[in-house]
């Protein structure tokens, strides 16, 4: 959808609305790109491997975007352009709802110019920009991901996306806030050119000059030695499948919709719930504490390292997205031992205190169905029983069967199996 003031014309944007920009200039703007195949080079020694999954994880990525992305702020998604370089038998795998170019180095190179042209219109403008396939990594985080031509040549910088100096020439660009996803699988190379060579797609020869640097901005990238973020498979990798899940799965089931809490910010409006109340959010601490466990239990036997994946910034705790809709999860609780039957009750209480008005009596168990977050479980044993309550923390991102027992020393403790995702 689009109206007079749009100005993208018949270019091949995988989703777009220009309606009703003219009232509401903001938006998110996104650009996905993925390169799985990689041409030879004449040299077989030289030759790269392809990284089967690394078009489709984008491709996952992209439908996230459109189905389960919401900004903080509450701009509206404008433009999301993808750029896939699938090997193999690997594009029969990437289910896409829109049109998608391929993933050379003019077309590459063409969308990042439109896409910093359509972040620079505005100040509440968002610019996504995810990537995935070969490249490189230095101390000072991702720097270079590699096109399928530099597999060819022997300057393969030449052929490369300049992540570093994408992201100093979007310091300088109106949108308020920068979120990047380096899906890479890198390697160290002590070789690296400097971001201001002049070799690489979207580098740019300008200086801030009287404009504002802007600051704001989230990466989430891979570290040294991350071959096993690529799983060798067809329909993703490993990092965009904690992320948002596989072509086949529920992108509301996976991180970039449960790793959240709640937290004061707007949010698009939802049925039956105050807009003035704390809402759920996916926020980088949240993020930072579950991705690195999930993709273990994703592939386990993996040797992955303490140092891997990284968010930045590392203190800061920054809101991603509020998803849309609210994911919404089964508790079963469970009164593990027979001496607990009836004697029981919980309630379910924000970590600010409010009351959910889920919970009550248990016999054997009781279900409750919540929406994802962080909560309180309040466990109150009858007047006739010695047991004294407790409360426990209770992360809500699956489906969980919880488990209530009494210690050794007569305490109530918490037992907790949760399903696989």
């Amino acid at each position: 959808m689009n109206d007079d003031t749009c100005s993208h014309g018949d270019e091949p944007l995988y989703y777009h609305c220009c309606a009703g920009i003219g009232t509401e200039p903001a938006g998110v703007h996104a650009l996905v790109i993925g390169v799985s195949r990689y041409e030879r080079h004449p040299d077989s020694d030289r030759c790269w491997e392809e990284l089967m999954g690394a078009a489709a994880g984008a491709a996952n990525f992209a439908r996230f975007l459109v189905t389960n992305f919401r900004d903080p702020d509450q701009a509206r998604l404008r433009t999301v352009r993808v750029l896939l370089a699938p090997a193999e038998g690997e594009e029969k795998h990437i289910q896409v709802s829109g049109p998608w170019q391929p993933a050379d180095y003019d077309s590459v190179g063409d969308a990042i110019d439109a896409w910093v042209k359509d972040a620079d219109s505005h100040y509440g403008n968002l610019a996504v920009m995810y990537v995935s396939g070969h490249g490189v990594i230095t101390k000072t985080g991702a720097q270079w991901a590699f096109l399928g031509e530099a597999g060819r040549v022997d300057s393969r910088y030449r052929y490369a996306i300049n992540l570093y100096g994408i992201r100093e020439r979007m310091r300088m660009v109106k949108a308020r806030a920068n979120l990047y996803v380096f899906d890479c699988c890198a390697r160290v190379d002590d070789q690296v050119p400097e971001w201001h060579g002049e070799q690489g797609v979207g580098w740019a020869d300008r200086s801030p000059g009287d404009k504002a640097i802007r600051e704001k901005e989230v990466v989430i990238s891979a570290r040294n030695g991350t071959q096993n973020y690529m799983i060798n498979a067809v329909d993703a990798t490993l990092m965009s499948w904690a992320l948002v899940g596989r072509a086949e799965d529920d992108a509301s089931r996976y991180l970039l919709c449960t790793a959240g809490e709640f937290v004061d910010r707007g949010q698009p409006e939802v049925p039956g719930r105050d807009p003035e109340e704390r809402v759920y959010a996916v926020t980088t601490s949240r993020l930072r504490s579950k991705l690195l466990p999930l993709m273990r239990d994703l592939k386990p036997g993996a040797q992955l390292g303490g140092e891997e994946p990284t968010i930045h910034p590392l203190v800061e705790k920054a809101v991603l997205t509020c998803p849309y809709p609210l994911p919404k999860f089964r508790i079963e609780i469970v009164a593990s031992q027979s001496e607990l039957y009836g004697i029981l009750a919980v309630q379910l209480l924000t970590k600010e205190g409010h009351d959910t008005g889920l919970g009550g009596q248990i016999g054997k168990s009781i279900e409750l169905t919540i929406y994802a977050g962080l909560y309180d479980l309040e466990v109150t044993p009858s007047a006739s029983s010695s047991i004294l309550g407790r409360t426990f923390d209770l992360d809500v991102d699956r489906d969980k069967v919880v488990g209530l027992r009494l210690a050794a020393n007569g305490q109530l403790r918490i037992v907790r199996g949760a399903s696989s995702i």
